[in-house]
């Protein structure tokens, strides 16, 4: 997880191969997905692989990029239906105040890691994905 100040400028449009979660720690992010067309939302989750741009505006804001061929991140792909999905911040109000302790106060990475595994599982439907332990790893 990593927390800062967001560009006066918005970013140009870019993909990452990981879901990238973000979260603002003040008012609202303007997100695009398409050029010139932008929403104001309170945080947003991306899908992997997909064009993006934002503009945080110097705004504090949290983001999460999340692998999407771990546990957490096949649950989080089968949860999301679009390629840019509003953060709903009544999911996740409880973890939002850690983050913002976070800049003046980094934590550890035992309690970074914790969040951002209950961020990610907040935004989460049904149960977690059973993932089969690879042939090699059983034989041995």
């Amino acid at each position: 997880m990593g927390i800062g100040r967001g560009p006066e400028q918005p970013t140009a449009a870019h993909a990452h191969h990981a879901f990238v979660i973000t979260l603002s720690l003040e008012s609202g992010i303007a997100f695009s997905e398409h050029e010139g067309i932008w929403r104001e939302l309170p945080g947003a989750v991306v899908v992997p692989d997909r064009p993006h741009a934002f503009a945080a505006r110097g705004q504090l804001f949290a983001v999460i990029f999340l692998d999407p061929e771990t546990r957490e991140g096949l649950w989080l792909g089968r949860s999301l239906r679009e390629t840019l999905n509003p953060v709903v911040p009544e999911k996740i109000a409880r973890e939002l105040d850690a983050p913002r302790r976070f800049w003046s106060e980094p934590p550890g990475a035992d309690e970074t890691a914790r969040l951002v595994l209950a961020i990610v599982r907040r935004m989460c439907v049904g149960p977690p994905p059973i993932r089969p332990l690879d042939e090699g790893i059983v034989r041995a």
